[in-house]
């Protein structure tokens, strides 16, 4: 797709309605409104937007409405146009039906939720809703009275208005001041994708340049780069690449982002500085804090929204010629659908070291289009017409005056406005002013020497500069102090709410009422600045301005900026934010404080001091590239220089930022920062300073060591935690303190939990009650909420297999708090996932007492997911964390709507598959991707075991390869092993010899790590699992060794309870441990194996009492009460019958509380079928009522799992034992025999190697055979085919 071609002379499109009046004519008898109008008109004329046709600004019928067109078309298309509209309120208005037509027209515009119409009422008189005729005119009436209306009844009148009066003057002046604030509050809410500023709309000429810009841009192996000839500033390098972008903003739908590149030497840290531009874009943690990394994201975020359109990249200012090499340009896409544009003051000499590049060398303006643009400026201007100079001695003096200016656009520009804002002076007599201060086109400025060349533009800039700020401060006192404050701000980030408070503080006059200007003058000196293009449009339109760097540098060479007051000022912004935790910093202030701050540092380097906490937790959380390390570092090569306490921060700070990306040199910094404040320490060893930056270096160099050398990292955490306890006796009072105490005392829990959990829980829990005492203290600080959430997840955490009552309770208190948080910020993405944390904690712990809650928590947290993830398409982590979502609503659905479960699964791995694509492969994405397979396969493994085993597979080879490329990672270790049970699961009926090898490589790797991880209950935990899976798969084949692995893993679990006594889920697995061994044991001894089931039976009637509405602690006491009934039936028989009735009430209760549960289901089945297996001699009625009732349920959940293999297994079960009890050929019994076949059949094509399954099938075919002659042949001969494929011999 070409571009479309630059349009000619004059390209800037006429500007739309900004205001349209709507009035009734009756008010306007003495033409009063008229004079509203032109007093609206005069109160924007130093506004440069509207200045060349002010008549555009506002719509007023009057003057606006063209011959031949059809005046209602003209006014809905203003109206449509207009961002504002403005209702002269009269009793007249009401009574109008066209006042009525004009507001509903204005009501069914359509507009987006982030741009509301904007609706101005100016209250003529006095109107009531009951004057109304009828409901339609009400809701008329009512609509304009819920706005704020400016009261100009004192002012109205009806009688004839000749001029406009001083009064109405100053008020117009109000409001349109608010107007202008207004719309630049739009302008900002509304800017196009991309961050490119609008710029001029008085560009002239350039076309040649603007045709190879756009021949270079087109061609996918070039970049185009516009220089200045001589690297001469001020000739509208960056305004030229603007325009051409502004033209073609249709072409470049994805997007255009200009980026400032100054000093820059490499391409990915500079692409970083976009993240946080980027709509709908958020960093995935594991990539926070890594510039380099970033930038690879914004990169491939860039070609995503470039996919379906074009992206336009533009490199603004670039000074370092390293960053123009191949190697870094080589970092750009070469295809057709991203362009990237550069400007620079380099030569072509400084680009040996790049092929792809295509300069635009850019010249002066020609005598004709300076003169073009001189034009522009004249009185009477507009839109596609430029008025003509006042004489033809003008024109020969605007094309004498282009001579003189030599093409220096800036100097043309500032010439035009001058002229335009003294409509007394003619152009000759201000060429006459500039060639009596001794400027003349003399033949050696005309020379090829550039030296020259610029010195003669600085001096016409200096007198062009002088005489118009002169003027303006004449005109509009306070001007030049404002523009003294902006000098001494970085010139690309001047941010405007700054200004205006220094401004206040500076000369308070400008702010105070005066009959010219009721509320002050700093709105029309802003609007003033802006149109004169002294202080044009920042990146972050509204909150910022820039201000060229000429202008900037002329004003600190004449006017001597303010820069110990600015400096003073950002320093004390800078601790507000890094202190003030009350709510979320702006974006535009985080960008300015991080461009002021080298500046500032480098003059004055002890200010460092003042403002780490803004490092720490403000600019390394949102400034994405490097500018804070580079500052950073800067202030390294100056150490000697610097006091210590300032080294030593240089240092700890220079850790922080480099911690995510090199953490090499992160941990060398924070040695030499904690070398530097322990020999500190040594000299002044109760200075609470230095006390407490020891403690916080202690926690850095902790955190460095925490997986490689824990223990060196406890000891230091411990110092830490002591040296702040120390503190907190002297300065009982200092909250920092406190904090601190309670961070120190969770990081040394988060480092014992798994080998000391009961210190881990005590120390969770002071830290959790200082937190408390601090949440207390500072209700409205985000931040210490914050930490109250997370203290009061960890403690729940360590609780949740101890006390799950309590943990639930410390879970929904956590909830509870982030709800209210997200009502205080509630469009911070941070706070909303913090949300879903906390629904998805409280939902893990209901999902067994009360799975219904904990569905709908599930749901309110995926909810929330989708809604983030569609509010920011291209945000992977929001994706991912739909996919999380997805996932644990799917868990909760598997047992009751499978066909929606597997839906969401579905979903759940397709965003997985993505996430891996969009990020390259990366270590993290891979193991999500294993994670949703092995989900989608456990849900797979009753109704698609084939499918099931794919995913397994697929899990297990990506595993075993990221196990390959981080051979100590425990984590991918541990997932390993679960692979391997994945997969030994799915193989061990039809290949159990391949299930037993894949087992025992499981158990290899899981002894290693409870090697490697002694006092690791996870670890000890998981080694169990694994002894029982391959004691599983012996059992049958080498008893003996089975035996002794099932006991191996009963030690372990016995050691566990003992070792944590309240832990619930180490009682649980004993009473599994229990269990299995007794199974071993129950032939070869059974007075043992009883024993054992009683102990279990006994653990799991505990854990029931415990945890009464727990499904699994339920189920776990109706498994144990069948081991012992089985193991009594022969001596015992009534007991057993007991146990087994009690166990069938139990299963009733379960299903009556969990009537959409089908394991429930599943599980009241075989208590009906025990119980009447018992029953089977001694009362067969009752015996067939339970077998009839087992097989009314088997039905039902085969009907519903059409393809589980347990259903089908189960229903042929229940058939079979029912047909068992009724008279031979009977024909129910002939009926249930042939139902029992067929769901056997089914099941078995489900899974065909499954060897007892095939048993079964073959037996019940032969039995259904026999008694069903009318079937026989075809069952007889499924029973063959049977008998030859398992290798059966024939009954």
């Amino acid at each position: 797709m070409s571009i479309p071609p630059t349009s000619p002379e004059n390209p800037t499109p006429s500007r739309k309605y900004s205001v349209f009046v709507s009035y009734s004519r009756r008010d306007d008898a003495g033409e009063w409104v008229k004079r509203l109008v032109e007093a609206l008109r005069d109160a924007a004329s130093d506004d440069f937007d509207v200045h060349f046709d002010p008549n555009k600004e506002v719509f007023f019928d009057r003057d606006d409405l063209r011959l031949g067109e059809e005046w209602k078309t003209q006014l809905a298309r203003a109206i449509r146009e207009a961002e504002v509209l403005l209702v002269c309120v009269s009793k007249s208005y009401f009574e109008s039906k066209f006042c009525l037509w004009e507001f509903q027209e204005y009501e069914t515009k359509p507009t987006g939720p982030d741009n509301p119409p904007g609706l101005v009422p100016l209250l003529l008189e006095d109107t009531t809703r009951d004057d109304q005729p009828d409901e339609e005119h009400q809701h008329w009436h009512d609509r304009i009275h819920q706005v704020q209306a400016h009261d100009l009844r004192n002012l109205f009148t009806r009688m004839a208005v000749a001029a406009v009066s001083e009064e109405l003057t100053a008020q117009v002046q109000v409001l349109s001041d608010e107007l202008y604030q207004q719309k630049q509050e739009r302008r900002r809410k509304n800017a196009a994708i991309g961050n490119l500023t609008r710029g001029t709309s008085r560009f002239v000429g350039r076309h040649q340049e603007l045709t190879q810009l756009g021949d270079a841009l087109e061609s996918p192996s070039t970049v185009g780069v516009v220089t200045a000839v001589r690297g001469l500033g001020g000739i509208g390098k960056t305004e030229l690449v603007r325009h051409y972008g502004n033209q073609h903003r249709g072409h470049y739908a994805g997007g255009i982002w200009q980026i400032p590149a100054e000093g820059a030497r490499e391409m990915l840290p500079l692409l970083a500085r976009l993240a946080p531009d980027l709509p709908g874009f958020q960093l995935p943690e594991e990539v926070q804090g890594n510039p380099e990394l970033t930038g690879r994201h914004v990169l491939m975020e860039l070609r995503r929204q470039a996919a379906d359109s074009h992206v336009l990249l533009i490199l603004d200012n670039v000074s370092e010629p390293a960053l123009l090499t191949d190697p870094q340009v080589g970092v750009l896409p070469q295809d057709s659908d991203m362009h990237v544009a550069v400007t620079t003051r380099l030569g072509t000499e400084d680009f040996a070291g790049s092929s792809r590049l295509k300069q635009i060398h850019l010249q002066g303006l020609s005598i004709r289009e300076s003169v073009s643009l001189l034009q522009a400026f004249q009185p009477g201007s507009s839109g596609g017409h430029r008025a003509d100079f006042r004489s033809e001695d003008d024109r020969a003096a605007a094309e004498e005056l282009a001579e003189l200016l030599d093409g220096f656009t800036l100097a043309v520009e500032q010439a035009g406005v001058y002229l335009s804002t003294h409509p007394e002076v003619t152009v000759r007599d201000y060429l006459n002013h500039l060639r009596s201060q001794s400027l003349t086109a003399s033949d050696a400025m005309l020379d090829d020497d550039s030296k020259t060349r610029i010195e003669h533009r600085e001096k016409l800039l200096s007198v062009i500069l002088d005489q118009s700020l002169t003027d303006l401060e004449h005109t509009l006192p306070g001007s030049l102090q404002v523009l003294r404050l902006a000098a001494a701000m970085p010139p690309d980030t001047i941010p405007w709410p700054w200004l205006e408070e220094l401004t206040k503080r500076t000369n308070p006059g400008v702010c105070e009422s005066t009959p010219q200007f009721l509320k002050g003058r700093w709105t029309r000196i802003r609007r003033t600045l802006e149109g004169r293009d002294l202080i044009t449009e920042g990146r972050h339109p509204g909150a910022t301005g820039r201000m060229h760097r000429l202008v900037a540098d002329h004003l600190k060479t004449h006017n001597p900026p303010e820069t110990d007051l600015v400096d003073e000022f950002i320093v004390h912004r800078a601790q507000k934010l890094g202190t003030d935790f009350t709510q979320a910093p702006e974006l535009w202030e985080i960008d300015s404080i991080t461009d002021a701050l080298p500046n500032i540092l480098t003059r004055k380097p002890e200010l460092l001091e003042q403002i780490p906490d803004f490092i720490r937790h403000v600019a390394l959380r949102y400034v994405t590239d490097t500018r804070i390390t580079a500052m950073l570092q800067n202030l390294t090569r100056r150490l000697s220089n610097i006091n210590i306490q300032t080294r030593y921060l240089t240092h700890v700070l220079l850790g922080d930022s480099l911690r995510n990306v090199e953490p090499i040199k992160a941990s060398e910094n924070y040695k030499k920062s904690l070398d530097t404040i322990r020999d500190l320490a040594k000299d002044s060893p109760d200075d609470p300073w230095i006390l407490q930056n020891l403690a916080v270096s202690l926690d850095n160099t902790s955190d460095m060591l925490h997986s490689t050398d824990p223990e060196r990292a406890l000891k230091q955490y411990r110092e830490s935690l002591r040296i702040r306890r120390d503190l907190a006796k002297v300065r009982s009072g200092d909250l920092r303190i406190k904090r601190g105490i309670a961070i120190s005392l969770s990081n040394i829990a988060d480092i014992v939990r798994n080998t000391n959990p009961e210190q881990a829980l005590a120390l969770y829990q002071e830290s959790l009650t200082i937190l408390r005492d601090l949440a207390e203290a500072q209700p409205h600080d985000l931040r210490t909420q914050r930490d109250l959430t997370v203290s009061l997840d960890n403690m729940a955490n360590m609780l949740s297999n101890i006390n799950p009552e309590q943990a639930l309770g410390l879970y929904q208190e956590s909830l509870a708090i982030r709800r209210d948080l997200t009502k205080t910020q509630p469009g911070d993405f941070l706070t909303l996932r913090d949300l879903t944390i906390s629904l998805n904690n409280v939902a893990d712990m209901l999902e067994h007492s009360d799975p219904r809650q904990a569905l709908e928590l599930y749901q309110e947290s995926l909810a929330i997911t989708r809604t983030i993830a569609e509010a920011r398409p291209n945000d992977l982590e929001a994706l991912r964390d739909l996919g999380l979502s997805l996932n644990n609503v799917s868990s909760m659905l598997c047992s009751g709507d499978h066909e929606q479960s597997l839906e969401l699964y579905q979903k759940s791995l397709n965003i997985a598959r993505s996430l891996l694509e969009a990020r390259s492969g990366d270590p993290h994405s891979r193991r999500d991707l294993t994670v949703s397979l092995e989900n989608f396969a456990y849900m797979l493994k009753n109704t698609d075991p084939e499918q099931a085993l794919r995913f397994y597979q697929e899990s297990l080879t990506i595993r075993r390869g990221l196990v390959e490329t981080q051979p100590d990672n425990l984590l991918a270790l541990r997932d390993l092993t679960e692979s391997l049970n994945g997969v030994g699961d799915m193989l061990r009926d039809t290949y159990p010899e391949q299930a037993l090898r894949l087992y025992q490589e499981a158990l290899a790797t899981a002894r290693r790590l409870a090697e490697r991880l002694p006092g690791n209950f996870q670890a000890k935990r998981d080694l169990t699992i694994h002894l029982d899976n391959v004691a599983d798969m012996l059992s049958s084949i080498d008893y003996e060794q089975a035996l002794k692995l099932y006991q191996e893993s009963l030690i372990i679990t016995r050691n566990l309870a003992k070792q944590l006594p309240d832990n619930l889920q180490a009682k649980r697995d004993l009473s599994g441990s229990l269990h299995r061994v007794a199974h071993m044991l129950e032939n070869s001894d059974p007075r043992q194996a009883l024993n054992l089931h009683q102990e279990s039976l006994s653990i799991t009637r505990s854990l029931a009492e415990q945890l009464p509405g727990d499904l699994e602690a339920q189920r776990d006491i109706i498994l144990s009460l069948c081991n012992v009934a089985y193991m009594l039936e022969n001596s015992d028989p009534g007991q057993a019958l007991n146990l087994h009735r009690e166990s069938l009430v139990i299963a009733r209760r379960l299903v009556e509380t969990r009537s959409d549960n089908l394991q429930a289901k599943r599980d009241l089945t075989v208590s009906l079928n025990n119980v009447a297996g018992m029953l089977h001699g001694s009362d067969p009625e009752q015996a067939v009522n339970l077998y009839r009732e087992s097989l009314i349920i088997a039905s039902f959940l085969a009907e519903r799992l059409p393809k589980n293999l347990q259903a089908l297994w189960d229903l042929g079960i229940s058939a079979v034992r029912l047909a068992q009890l009724l008279p031979t050929k009977d024909p129910e019994q002939v009926s249930l025999l042939r139902e029992a076949a067929i769901s056997f059949r089914d099941a078995l094509a489900i899974q065909p190697e499954h060897q007892e399954l095939g048993d079964l099938s073959y037996h019940v075919a032969l039995y259904y055979a026999y008694c069903d002659p009318n079937d026989r042949d075809k069952w007889f001969t499924y029973a063959d085919e049977l008998a030859e494929r398992f290798g059966f011999e024939e009954d």
